[in-house]
């Protein structure tokens, strides 16, 4: 799993994180969700099937990767990766 942040903030847990040939991610599912996230020029895509449900645009993001050993809900787990990131500021 990854925790996206956005302007040092926490915005979405994601699962099944896709990339394209340079490393970003392309498309990933939203765990706290019931849609799939696809990053296409800058924008990141909501998407049901393969219908874009919203879009907006996406500014500069960094990842923290999850590993297996962090347990917990959708909350506990965002809590987790918002005390590692402040921490490491």
């Amino acid at each position: 799993m990854i925790v996206l942040f956005v302007m040092g903030e926490a915005v979405l847990l994601l699962s099944g994180v896709e990339r394209d040939t340079e490393g970003n991610i392309k498309f990933a599912d939203v765990v706290n969700g019931n849609w799939r996230l696809e990053i296409r020029d800058g924008e990141g895509l909501a998407k049901s099937g393969n219908f874009i449900v919203t879009r907006w645009r996406l500014p500069e993001y960094e990842e923290m990767e999850i590993h297996g050993g962090m347990k917990g809900d959708y909350n506990e787990i965002m809590q987790w990766a918002r005390e590692r990131y402040d921490s490491a500021l």
